[in-house]
């Protein structure tokens, strides 16, 4: 059976103060117009004091690949309780414009829809699910690395995303089978289908 297949990866990297990125370093996957999924999110990402940057790249990724930075506008952590603080397991990204490309479409790809929801349930590797069926390549979880996503940072671009501060609102389900629960279409979102709802609005 042919899976759906990602044709861009998104690139997160926080930012470094005084400028440029660190090492730090994550990535997502373009779901909507103006929408990026983290599967597994670092804490650092869902901190927030954290400021970041985020490129959108062709996969697979060439050695010199073009890259497109977007600004990012909001975020949205989906998280369960734990012992001490809530457990990130998914992030939405909202940014300021449309994203220049295709969005990846898992509603018409019945198994990846099932794998996406079994991780999403179980505790599972988000990431490792969609490579297993092919969805993305085993190097998409690595996102960009740093020295290319240095290079790519347009310091106007830069400055807007660290003046303008990312708001951050987070949901906490009591457990996974909860939050699953309230995830009616792939790969998770929220019932009535609203980033009103996501974001807070």
């Amino acid at each position: 059976m042919s899976h759906a297949k990602a044709n861009t990866l998104v690139s997160l990297h926080q930012h470094r103060l005084g400028g440029g990125v660190n090492g730090y370093q994550t990535a997502g996957l373009v779901i909507d117009v103006d929408l990026v999924l983290v599967p597994e999110p670092p804490a650092w990402l869902v901190n927030s004091t954290t400021d970041f940057l985020a490129f959108v790249v062709p996969i697979p990724t060439p050695d010199e690949p073009a890259i497109t930075q977007v600004i990012p506008r909001r975020l949205a952590v989906l998280g369960v309780e734990g012992p001490g603080r809530p457990e990130p397991v998914l992030a939405y990204i909202q940014t300021t414009e449309h994203i220049p490309f295709p969005p990846l479409d898992l509603d018409a790809d019945a198994d990846a829809t099932a794998v996406f929801r079994r991780a999403l349930e179980t505790g599972g590797d988000h990431w490792q699910a969609l490579i297993d069926i092919g969805v993305v390549p085993p190097e998409a979880r690595d996102g960009l690395p740093a020295g290319l996503a240095q290079q790519a940072g347009d310091q106007d671009a830069v400055d807007t995303a660290v003046n303008g501060r990312v708001t951050r609102t987070t949901h906490t389900y009591r457990s996974r089978a909860a939050l699953a629960a309230d995830c009616h279409r792939p790969p998770c979102w929220p019932k009535d289908h609203a980033t009103s709802r996501l974001f807070g609005d």
